[in-house]
């Protein structure tokens, strides 16, 4: 059955476990107010740099095919929940999961959402807070459908051990593995 590959859009009880595979951000804050940051994975885009004012709208075309789109949308979903952000940031992504379904986007998410919460001594309510954010970059600005499976494995992921979430509860357990 297809629909059960996709468990998390229908709040079925999820298991999943953590792998090898990372996207690293090294970054320093800078005091412009720009985010300015550079991709070794997609060299080819340059660098990205922009300050949190101007914030291109959701599924705008003309970021479509960039992985820019993903700190517009994490500006675009941190502001429309509240925060203040001012203090800018320059960084350097490199990550080595591979496409075709192991969670890069989430996980670029995840980082660039604790990179600018950090930078502006701001932190989420919650850690599913940051799943939320994370899934609204995806769903709301970029336009993907997505559940929050890979989100929730990424930011409550541990090494040897299964991790079992219950949607409805929204409760993370750790089974040996």
């Amino acid at each position: 059955d297809f629909s059960s590959l996709f468990r998390d859009y229908n709040g079925t009880e999820l298991l999943g476990v953590a792998t090898d595979r990372f996207i690293w951000v090294g970054y320093k804050p800078n005091e412009l107010g720009l985010l300015r940051m550079v991709s070794f994975n997609y060299p080819e885009d340059g660098l990205v740099c922009f300050p949190y004012s101007k914030i291109p709208e959701p599924r705008d075309p003309a970021i479509a095919g960039t992985w820019a789109r993903f700190p517009y949308g994490v500006v675009y979903v941190l502001r429309k929940a509240g925060f203040h952000l001012s203090r800018g940031f320059d960084a350097v992504i490199y990550g080595n999961i591979p496409g075709g379904g192991m969670s890069r986007s989430a996980s670029l998410s995840l980082n660039l959402l604790l990179t600018v919460l950090e930078v502006n001594g701001q932190s989420p309510r919650s850690q599913f807070d940051l799943v939320d954010f994370s899934v609204a970059v995806e769903n709301e600005y970029i336009g993907c459908p997505c559940g929050c499976l890979d989100q929730v494995m990424i930011l409550f992921g541990k090494a040897g051990m299964a991790t079992h979430f219950l949607p409805g509860s929204r409760t993370v357990r750790h089974i040996p593995f």
